[in-house]
């Protein structure tokens, strides 16, 4: 029964996303156990209470992103736009444009870079964070970043990751910039 009711909580996720999850379906068929611990990542790597949602998905695309994972990296602007992030923020965290990034965007896109490739950085982006919005929104954005890159390994140790440098925001395609590590 609960293996009937997580392929209809697939379908519908990859439908209310246009996401590929065949990672997934495929783990939930060849191993179920594993799939049924896996699946609980899901509730931790959704978790945001804090940080602002500009913030959070700017770590969450940056993570996917530094996986070079283009489907992961279009899911999570997908779940940016559903959480009413605005387009010309996430279009600025895919191309590295500070000019144009709010504050919260701004700290967010310093943290997931500072984390991504540049560790030297990473402390002074966690002290604003953290003087922005505390110490929870620190723990909120490593788990959104460590979490995040969790996905496009999975997919790829399962040999169905796919590389992609474009993604789509409100139907144009955006290119993700490569970062210098």
């Amino acid at each position: 029964m609960r293996t009937l009711i997580a392929r209809k909580l697939l379908a519908d996720f990859q439908n209310r996303y246009d996401y590929d999850a065949d990672y997934m379906s495929h783990m939930l068929e060849s191993a179920p156990s594993a799939f049924f611990k896996f699946a609980k990542i899901n509730a931790a790597a959704a978790h945001r209470r804090v940080a602002p949602k500009e913030a959070y998905y700017a770590v969450k695309i940056l993570a996917a992103a530094s996986e070079d994972c283009g489907p992961c990296t279009q899911l999570c602007i997908n779940m940016a736009r559903e959480a009413a992030v605005d387009s010309q923020q996430l279009e600025a965290v895919l191309a590295g444009d500070l000019s144009t990034m709010t504050d919260a965007t701004r700290l967010g896109y310093a943290m997931g870079v500072a984390l991504a490739d540049r560790p030297e950085e990473l402390a002074t982006a966690r002290e604003a964070v953290r003087n922005s919005w505390g110490d929870e929104a620190v723990v909120e954005l490593a788990m959104a970043f460590a979490l995040g890159r969790v996905f496009p390994k999975l997919k790829t140790g399962l040999g169905m990751g796919e590389a992609c440098r474009i993604v789509s925001i409100e139907n144009h395609s955006v290119e993700v910039a490569r970062r210098a590590s």
